[in-house]
């Protein structure tokens, strides 16, 4: 919880997908696809991942237009809904250097595997359930061969367990 990654990937298809990936447990805290990338995607997919786990403190993302307000050679630095709506919950926006993808590698990564892997899966939601829930991950607790879930709980603040725990029973 304390930093999230986000991006847009192209699909086959010509539909979009985003993502935000938990930084320490692997976890995709939510997802969404799309006709196109937008800031309301963004925000929407953003605010139903916060009702479902909390605020992280921070969102790692590159300077895509769905994110960031650029400056040009006519135009000074403006903030972006993103921006604002990440301002408004006290979450701090960190920006990937330009043109360096790896500084978003574990969603890249993520991505990749996707990629690999496409033609074992019905849809984008059966692979991100097999991400989370199914496959360990290497970088977690290899004695236990810890999926993206399990690390999640095991790595979140007990309050923000429980309020999560909560939530879930009253679905």
């Amino acid at each position: 919880m304390s930093l999230w990654h986000a991006d847009w990937k192209p699909l086959p298809d010509d539909r979009w997908w985003i993502a935000y990936l938990d930084d320490a447990s692997r976890l995709v805290v939510n997802h969404g696809v799309f006709k196109e990338a937008t800031t309301d995607n963004s925000i929407n997919v953003l605010e139903r991942a916060i009702a479902k786990y909390g605020c992280p403190r921070e969102i790692l993302t590159d300077r895509g237009t769905q994110f960031y307000a650029s400056e040009g050679e006519r135009k000074e630095k403006g903030v972006s809904r993103f921006e604002s709506c990440l301002a408004d919950k006290g979450i701090k926006h960190i920006l990937c250097r330009v043109g360096h993808p790896q500084t978003n590698g574990k969603l890249e990564r993520f991505y990749g595997v996707y990629d690999q892997k496409i033609h074992q899966f019905k849809s984008v939601k059966e692979y991100v359930y097999w991400h989370n829930e199914v496959k360990p991950h290497l970088s977690l607790n290899i004695e236990d061969l810890e999926t993206p879930i399990q690390a999640f709980h095991r790595k979140k603040p007990p309050q923000q367990l429980t309020a999560h725990m909560e939530t879930e029973v009253t679905k």
